[in-house]
């Protein structure tokens, strides 16, 4: 197997919802990464990109199995954070939520939820 940092991928222990999460975290640190190019030098726009490299680390220290239980915790949070910042800065009646940018906080709430679910099933 390969290694990161000296740890070794932990791809057999992961079950399937976590693959899957780490889908949904590609998806959405792909598409803060892009928002992140369209918006940069603003503040904006590095907002954003510091939430697609959020997610990169997140992919990271789950493939590396590292306190995988508090990573989904802290996964809950932030996404929800992350959410609760894009409403106050945009507003709930933003026309762009029915859009790409709908679709993506659309897509943060089912990984909250799929979050939520691994947690339970952890315990």
């Amino acid at each position: 197997m390969s290694t990161i940092t000296g740890k070794k991928l932990e791809r057999a222990s992961m079950e399937r919802l976590e693959w899957i999460g780490v889908v949904l975290s590609v998806l959405m640190g792909l598409t803060y990464l892009f928002e992140a190019a369209e918006s940069l030098p603003s503040m904006l726009g590095l907002s954003f990109l510091l939430a697609g490299l959020g997610y990169v680390g997140a992919i990271v220290l789950a493939l590396v199995d590292f306190r995988r239980s508090l990573l989904y915790v802290a996964g809950v949070v932030y996404n929800l954070l992350l959410i609760g910042v894009y409403l106050l800065v945009r507003g709930v009646n933003d026309p762009e939520l029915v859009g790409p940018h709908g679709a993506a906080k659309l897509l943060q709430v089912v990984f909250v939820i799929l979050l939520l679910v691994l947690i339970v099933r952890k315990r």
